[in-house]
């Protein structure tokens, strides 16, 4: 069975993706922030932004957590890798600047 909107991924990122670089391999992938909780319990919480980064999976063969990656030209490691839940066809990556 393929992956649920499997044919649609590759014509999304080259209309919408940016340039993102892991290891040797350049590739088109979709860029967003999102909320990410940073700490919290039933009282409080402590949120803020996350750059994300869509790709489709298996594009980056040395995709790791802490790898090195350039993000539209900027130096970034990926802090959080994991499958999209909903089909496995992309991958999420939360960047984070390198200082």
């Amino acid at each position: 069975m393929p992956v649920f909107g499997d044919k649609n991924i590759q014509p999304m990122l080259d209309r919408f993706g940016v340039s993102v670089t892991i290891g040797a391999v350049t590739a088109k992938c979709l860029r967003d922030e999102a909320d990410e909780q940073a700490l919290g319990d039933d009282w409080a919480s402590l949120t803020g932004k996350a750059l994300v980064v869509r790709c489709r999976t298996g594009t980056f063969p040395a995709l790791v957590v802490g790898v090195a990656m350039t993000v539209e030209g900027v130096a970034m490691h990926a802090a959080q890798v994991q499958a999209e839940a909903l089909d496995g066809g992309t991958t999420r990556i939360v960047a984070v600047r390198v200082k």
